[in-house]
């Protein structure tokens, strides 16, 4: 899931679905962008209150993913303005 999660209004639903139709131990993989590329999607885009419902940092996905996921890797890219995250079903 590239860049989409932070389109949407209800993301821990959106884990939660992806838990239930994953086998045990599959993976999840998504990008987001981080609250620090605000100012420079500021520039390019403009208003960004319709653009994004919300920013995500690794404190939060881990609140968000609870007991469904583990996370698994973590990098940052683009000069440290957005980021991967690989989930894996918990066993």
């Amino acid at each position: 899931m590239l860049a989409v999660i932070e389109h949407l209004p209800t993301p821990e639903l959106i884990f939660e679905e992806i838990h239930r139709v994953l086998k045990p131990e599959g993976r999840f993989v998504f990008t987001t962008s981080r609250k620090q590329a605000e100012l420079l999607m500021r520039l390019c885009v403009g208003d960004l209150e319709e653009q994004h419902e919300s920013y995500f940092d690794y404190e939060r996905v881990r609140q968000l993913i609870g007991d469904l996921f583990e996370i698994v890797g973590y990098h940052t890219f683009i000069l440290g303005l957005n980021q991967a995250y690989c989930l894996q079903k918990k066993a």
